[in-house]
């Protein structure tokens, strides 16, 4: 037996109480320590009822049958002893005393993400969500969520399609899946990237496992994005636990009509950074070196624009416009005005959108 086992054997005796383990840890110096004291030992220490400690001496003999289960299940148990243990969670105030992996886990020089909101997100928040995970992830961001329903699934999904990698972390065990009908992004997930829980595989979806889930998520992650999210909402809750730990905290604008987004506009108005493009974000992180690059690329394009291009430009925003509008407002010919488009198309300045539209990129 390690580390690893007598920290699973504690987790599970004491409900995954972190704050006992760590007590119980320094009380005794070692996790074998603990593991070898005598009822007797225990007697002496307040807030140890007699059916934790029931549990701890079952638990005893239960190690072996543990380790099989989660190697027939492919998952694997690890402590904060663990070298692999992820060093962004040591930053919590509480730390998980250990995890359960199912797939793989990101290197500690890799970029992290959250991106978190409402469940009952708009079709807006959607858009939004699966836009900046796709791009991010594009650009070798692991994006992480809590794999719920809404926001949070859009981000999973959107990596996963970019040919990325994303982390979902469970506020049940691996056996399990929440909300039903994620049992095939569950299973993507964890062949892109990997599904982290506290809890042994078995254990039921429960309220009051997902605050501790929130905590992971924004532990784990360099930042948190907030895309959509409500007045009272677990999104604000990971937003504030994030800020605490020193992560980066980003919030994209809502319509403020939208109460799903209320919670956003109010992190933007308490001084969050406010997220339209990427490049936000990326200079949140301090990916610098990307953004140059873009800008680069974006200054070398402008400067090569004809007077034609400029005048067509100056007409295009972030809003998608016709064709029409560009014709009347400029007087070009339909083959000139078309020419001019494809040519900004190539130079990556804009974008056709279906419709015969086109915006700003």
């Amino acid at each position: 037996m390690d580390s690893n086992d007598y920290i699973m054997w504690l987790s599970r005796s004491l409900n995954h109480n972190s704050k006992k383990i760590y007590y119980l840890l320094e009380r005794f110096k070692t996790p074998d320590r603990v593991f070898k004291a005598e009822y007797s030992d225990f007697l002496a220490i307040k807030g140890l009822k007699p059916e934790v400690l029931k549990n701890m001496e079952i638990g005893r003999s239960l190690i072996e049958a543990w380790k099989k289960e989660l190697e027939s299940e492919n998952i694997e148990f690890i402590s904060f002893l663990d070298k692999r243990y992820p060093q962004r969670l040591r930053n919590l105030y509480i730390p998980p005393a250990g995890i359960y992996i199912k797939g793989r886990l990101p290197d500690e020089k890799d970029t992290l993400l959250s991106i978190i909101g409402s469940r009952r997100c708009s079709e807006y928040g959607k858009i939004v969500a699966r836009k900046f995970s796709s791009e991010l992830a594009s650009k070798g961001i692991w994006i992480v969520s809590g794999m719920a329903a809404g926001i949070d699934s859009a981000g999973n999904r959107a990596a996963i399609e970019a040919g990325g990698r994303t982390i979902a972390v469970l506020g049940f065990g691996h056996r399990h899946c929440y909300p039903s009908g994620n049992e095939a992004l569950m299973e993507s997930i964890a062949k892109n990237g990997c599904l982290i829980s506290e809890y042994p595989p078995d254990t039921r979806p429960e309220p009051f496992y997902f605050p501790q889930r929130n905590s992971i998520i924004a532990g784990i992650s360099d930042g948190v994005l907030v895309v959509e999210a409500a007045k009272r909402s677990g999104a604000l809750i990971t937003a504030d636990i994030a800020a605490e730990c020193g992560r980066t905290v980003m919030a994209v604008p809502s319509n403020i009509t939208n109460i799903n987004g209320e919670g956003s506009n109010s992190l933007i108005k308490q001084g969050c950074c406010m997220v339209t493009e990427v490049e936000d974000i990326l200079l949140e992180l301090g990916i610098e070196s990307v953004k140059r690059t873009a800008d680069t690329a974006l200054n070398k394009s402008r400067s090569n624009l004809t007077d034609e291009e400029e005048r067509i430009l100056k007409l295009i925003n972030s809003e998608p416009v016709g064709f029409e509008y560009i014709i009347n407002e400029t007087g070009f010919e339909v083959q000139n005005l078309q020419s001019v488009l494809m040519l900004l198309e190539i130079k990556g300045l804009i974008e056709k959108l279906p419709g015969g539209r086109f915006m700003k990129k």
